[in-house]
């Protein structure tokens, strides 16, 4: 649950700034190898704007780009760059997080009772009174 509070934020900013890239490369006109316009697929965006932002960087597919694409290409790499900094900037301090940490630790301890086979007391407030009732 607390990843799931803490993480949201910053999925919904990659998909966003995926969003932005993908839909900027849609929009922005290409040309292939014999001159004529060419509009890139969700496809080819998505697999550039993904292999770009990991910092792969295999170049231009599907043709070369235009220098309006190039432009485009370029501040796509920051934001996407960027979301990915601040995900994963999140993402290592929720780990580090106290809170988290207990939360791990109790969910671990819940799975462990529950794993035992025997039966068993719980006895709460243990002194001198319960334990000569244990014995």
């Amino acid at each position: 649950f607390i990843v799931l509070q803490r993480m949201r934020k910053p999925f919904l900013v990659l998909i966003i700034t995926y969003t932005i890239a993908i839909v900027g490369f849609l929009i922005i006109e290409g040309v292939d190898n014999n001159g004529n316009p060419y509009q890139m697929t969700i496809f080819d965006a998505f697999y550039f704007v993904t292999y770009t932002a990991t910092t792969i960087g295999f170049g231009e597919t599907p043709y070369e780009f235009t220098y309006a694409q190039r432009i485009w290409a370029t501040a796509s790499i920051y934001i996407t760059v960027l979301g990915w900094f601040y995900a994963i900037g999140t993402l290592v301090s929720l780990l580090q997080d106290k809170l988290f940490i207990r939360g791990i630790k109790r969910t671990r301890f819940k799975r462990q009772v529950k794993g035992i086979k025997e039966k068993f007391i719980i006895i709460l407030g243990y002194n001198q009174i319960t334990h000569e009732v244990v014995n």
